[in-house]
C-alpha cells in the first residue's frame, strides 16, 4: 500500500509540475492531504460531494497569481 501510495505521489508531483507550481513536493502533499479529507468527508458525510471545485481551488492557490 506504501508503495502504491509513493507512486500515486510520484504521478502528482508531475502533475503539480507541469501546472507550474514552483514547488511540487509541498504542493503535492498539500493536495493529497485535501483530497484525503475530502474523500473521507464524502464517504462519511456527503456522498453527493463533488470534489472538483475543492481540488482546483486548492490547485489555483498553490500556482499562485
Amino acid at each position: 500500500m506504501r508503495r502504491q501510495r509513493r507512486e500515486f505521489e510520484r504521478w502528482t508531483e508531475r502533475i503539480v509540475t507541469l501546472v507550474g507550481i514552483a514547488d511540487p513536493v509541498p504542493a503535492t502533499r498539500a493536495i493529497m492531504a485535501l483530497c484525503d479529507g475530502l474523500l473521507l468527508h464524502r464517504l462519511t458525510v456527503d456522498p453527493d460531494l463533488d470534489l472538483r471545485p475543492a481540488i482546483e481551488r486548492a490547485v489555483r492557490a498553490l500556482a499562485g497569481p
